[in-house]
C-alpha cells in the first residue's frame, strides 16, 4: 500500500497551524478510483504532488470515528445493489480524502476490492493518524 499526505494539504495545514489561515480545512468526502495499481498489480507510488486520483470514479460522503486524540477512522459503504451500481465491473484501487474546499488531502493506493459485482455491500475503512 502507498499512502501520502499531499502537498496541497500540507500547505493548508501549515498555514493554519502558523496562524496564516483562519479556518482549518476539514475532510468531507472520499474520492474512489480504479487506477491505483501498476501493470503487475503493485500499488502505484504516491509522490505527494498529485492533485487528482489516477482515475476517479466517484465521490462519496464519509463517516468518521475518533479513535484517540490523533487517530481517526474514515469509512464509506459501497453497495452495488443500491447507491453504487455504477461501480459494477470496477476494482477499487485508490482513495483520497477530500477537504471541504474540494482539494485532495490524503491518498491511498492498494487493491481495496475485487472486481465489484451485483450484491457487493461492504464498509471500507481508512485509518489515519494526524501528527
Amino acid at each position: 500500500m502507498s499512502i501520502a499526505n499531499l502537498n496541497t494539504w500540507r500547505t493548508k495545514r501549515a498555514d493554519f497551524l502558523s496562524g496564516n489561515r483562519v479556518n482549518a480545512a476539514k475532510f468531507q468526502n472520499i474520492a474512489i478510483g480504479d487506477d491505483g495499481l501498476d501493470g503487475v498489480g503493485d500499488p502505484k507510488v504516491i509522490l505527494g504532488t498529485e492533485t487528482t486520483l489516477h482515475n476517479e470514479l466517484k465521490r462519496k460522503t464519509m463517516q468518521v470515528t475518533t479513535i484517540d486524540a490523533f487517530t481517526y477512522k474514515y469509512f464509506i459503504n459501497i453497495n452495488t445493489d443500491t447507491t453504487d451500481a455504477d461501480l459494477i465491473g470496477k476494482r477499487i484501487s485508490e482513495f483520497a480524502l477530500i477537504d471541504n474546499e474540494s482539494g485532495l488531502a490524503v491518498m491511498w493506493t492498494k487493491e481495496f476490492t475485487p472486481v465489484l459485482t451485483a450484491g457487493f455491500n461492504q464498509n471500507i475503512e481508512l485509518v489515519i493518524e494526524e501528527v
